[in-house]
């Protein structure tokens, strides 16, 4: 008797368009940076002014992380998705009118709110309703999209806003905004809010699936701690400071590659090589690091690839004394900042449990991205303070690797009380 052939999971192509949404959140970042030369030319305002864009962006993110949280917990995550990427679309195509800085500040703020419901929070949600088999591989292949941004929207803003085509930057913020639309639209066609809506179960669930590594109480959809809950809990606050030290260390530290290694002697083409370099490796580092979740566990995976970052960082600490530390840099930053975009999603459901995932994880976003505010500011303090980058770039390292053993026993402390919890809800039924 011929067996039916396995039809391919759909849940693969909500994977898909969540590289598409971290294209647009995540990566706008990358794409930014295109823009702040053309409009210092334009304009006549000052590096420090323009880099003020991606400060609202930041703090738009900021507070809709905090204030948004229960939006994906209660309504649609497709709809969510849409409403969130036409507010996004409309703020960066309105940039075409203003041309003074406040009216750019406001948009960008409005932006910066969108891209929590277009990627930061919805893409990780709407993996872990669709996948309890493969999971971290899903979140891996969406992840991935932040990296697009810079392979693919970069050189096209590249080339609308400088010669020979140089469009100009109204134009080309036109662009991006329907660019972003469009990507949203097709996402918003693709997405089915959880996979009982097309007549499947989580992956891992369905005949034929591979049996899901995610078992016991972090894969019961009916348990989880509530956000009141987890402010009563410390292994909350223990993560929530391991999230921002991530969050500090990343942008604290990527943003200002360039200028350290010119510091110490490089040329501008190898700084951009560097750069280019740890790009390409992080779109194989996360893959790797989502595979290898599923095969040996996030608390191994992420003490390891935090370590090979807090590696990575002290190569570029000594940067200075030979070309192969730079080198050496490119490829473990490539290797260990994966764990900042894939893990945290997961230890919030194997510490607080699924049945209130969404409102969860916008907390422990948002404190993550307390940190991507804080990281550059602390990190150019102390540089100013003592003239160099070596000092700042010796505390991150500190903070990165003390932080392994803390999250490790946080994870432990966390796992054990939402199996306590468990065993409570079983008994009451």
């Amino acid at each position: 008797m011929e067996t039916a052939p396995k039809k391919f999971f759909y849940g693969w192509f909500i994977a898909g368009v969540c590289m598409l949404l971290a294209m647009n959140s995540a990566g706008v970042a990358n794409v930014l940076g295109v823009f702040f030369p053309p409009l210092v030319n334009e304009y006549g305002w000052n590096a420090k002014q323009v880099s003020g864009i991606a400060s609202c962006v930041t703090f738009g993110t900021l507070v809709a992380s905090l204030l948004f949280g229960s939006v994906f917990s209660k309504k649609n995550t497709r709809t969510v998705v849409l409403i969130f990427g036409i507010v996004m679309s409309a703020a960066f195509a309105g940039m075409y009118f203003p041309k003074n800085l406040i009216g750019l500040y406001v948009l960008a703020f409005i932006g910066g709110i969108g891209t929590v419901g277009v990627g930061f929070v919805s893409m990780p949600v709407l993996i872990t309703k669709w996948f309890d088999s493969k999971r971290s591989t899903a979140l891996s292949i969406g992840s991935i999209g932040s990296s697009l941004a810079g392979l693919a929207l970069v050189p096209l803003f590249t080339y609308t806003l400088y010669p020979p085509l140089a469009l100009g930057s109204g134009n080309s913020f036109l662009i991006w905004g329907a660019v972003i639309f469009a990507t949203v639209l097709i996402s918003f066609l693709v997405i089915r809010d959880k996979p009982e809506n097309i007549n499947l179960k989580a992956y891992g669930h369905n005949s034929g699936d591979p049996q899901p590594e995610i078992k016991g109480s972090a894969a019961n959809r009916d348990i989880g701690f509530s956000s009141k809950d987890i402010f009563r809990m410390p292994e909350f606050y223990g993560v929530a400071v391991v999230v921002f030290i991530l969050g500090l260390s990343l942008p604290g530290l990527l943003v200002q590659i360039v200028s350290h290694l010119l510091l110490v002697g490089y040329s501008k083409v190898v700084a951009a090589s560097i750069v280019s370099l740890y790009c390409m490796c992080t779109i194989f580092g996360k893959l790797i690091m989502g595979i290898t979740v599923d095969k040996i566990g996030i608390a191994k995976t992420s003490a390891l690839t935090m370590a090979i970052w807090g590696l990575a960082i002290i190569c570029l600490y000594f940067a200075g004394a030979h070309v192969i530390f730079i080198y050496l840099f490119g490829v473990l930053t490539g290797l260990g900042t994966p764990v900042a975009s894939i893990a945290p999603p997961i230890w919030t459901s194997s510490m607080f449990g699924l049945k209130h995932y969404a409102s969860n994880y916008s907390k422990i976003f948002f404190c993550f991205t307390i940190g991507l505010v804080v990281g550059p500011v602390m990190v150019g303090a102390l540089k100013d303070m003592t003239g160099s980058f070596h000092f700042p770039i010796l505390v991150v390292a500190v903070l990165v690797f003390a932080s392994v053993p803390f999250l490790l026993m946080v994870l432990k402390s966390a796992g054990k009380k939402l199996a306590a919890l468990t065993e409570v809800m079983a008994d009451k039924k």
